[in-house]
């Protein structure tokens, strides 16, 4: 701990992700997300022609408006805790599940891994992103198309989405664990332990656990990161977190919104402004995905460069 407090890329990471979550958990509870619409002001240039919205940056800062003349800020303020908020669950569920996984298999059954790992080395080969297409396309997107109405309800959608998301990256997880604890089994200190009549349990409590959480926790926000990069591709595909909204949109096409203003749909809903003479629209989620993901790089960093000095006093 004393390391991580010393570590800049650590403490940079971690402060910009705690402070946008709860942020946007403070603006819920005192203001219930109300977005400003600055849009529906009368503006006029400096030659006094007519402003119409959206408004770029440069005409509302910081980051303009949406279509409906939004604040784009508030927008992105409110959609932090659902985009963040769900790939911490998402992440947490993939490493309890396959630490837990991965202990038993080492220690219990150890026949298993080589099944596992022939799984997981088989999903590896196919896109994850377009695998997740395949099997959310019809509950998010296509169910809703063919009738006019969902056949799920909104929790029943996020549930579907975020257990397909936690489920393939199970075995891949479960293999990396797994090969973790069985290079710890092979020093001498749990050869010594087995004999002085350990039990597995006291094993896994009192010798792997020390040894193989500090991977853990570089491992999750590993996790944390690739699954913040799935969200944002499954958002310009099509592939939003609970599906979405029907609206008419800035041209008058009828489009799937987020209902909740999470990033991914932002994206998704926004990409075609990117070819419009609104590309800010577009870019705003985009900017807030990349910045949020270059912050769990830098806590990964921090927790790498706080385990090497770590071990170097030990």
């Amino acid at each position: 701990m004393k390391s991580l407090l010393l570590n800049k890329s650590f403490l940079f990471g971690i402060s910009f992700i705690t402070i946008l979550f709860l942020s946007s958990i403070f603006y819920y509870l005192i203001y219930d997300d109300h977005i400003p619409q600055p849009g529906m002001e009368i503006r006029y240039d400096q030659e006094g022609q007519l402003l119409k919205s959206p408004y770029s940056p440069l005409v509302h800062p910081p980051f303009g408006t949406d279509p409906k003349g939004r604040d784009l800020f508030f927008i992105m303020l409110i959609g932090a805790k659902y985009t963040i908020g769900a790939a911490f669950i998402i992440t947490f569920c993939r490493i309890f599940i396959s630490f837990l996984l991965g202990a038993i298999i080492s220690l219990y059954v150890p026949k298993l891994f080589k099944v596992i790992s022939t799984t997981s080395n088989s999903l590896s080969f196919f896109p994850f992103t377009i695998l997740c297409f395949f099997l959310l396309n019809w509950i998010l997107i296509h169910d809703f198309l063919h009738d006019g109405k969902f056949t799920f309800s909104l929790l029943e959608r996020v549930l579907i989405m975020i257990s397909v998301l936690i489920i393939f990256a199970v075995p891949t997880l479960t293999v990396l664990f797994s090969s973790e604890i069985n290079n710890i089994l092979k020093y001498e200190f749990i050869e010594s332990s087995r004999i002085l009549g350990g039990s597995n349990l006291h094993l896994f409590k009192n010798h792997i656990n020390p040894y193989i959480l500090p991977q853990v926790f570089i491992i999750y926000f590993r996790e944390f990161t690739q699954v913040m990069l799935l969200l944002a591709h499954l958002g310009i595909i099509g592939i939003f977190l609970g599906g979405g909204t029907p609206e008419t949109d800035l041209f008058n096409k009828t489009k799937i919104l987020s209902a909740s203003n999470e990033w991914s749909g932002l994206i998704g809903a926004w990409w075609s402004f990117i070819w419009t003479t609104y590309p800010w629209i577009t870019f705003i989620p985009v900017l807030f995905f990349t910045i949020t993901i270059l912050a769990g790089k830098l806590i990964v960093l921090g927790l790498i460069e706080a385990n090497k000095n770590n071990q170097k006093i030990n």
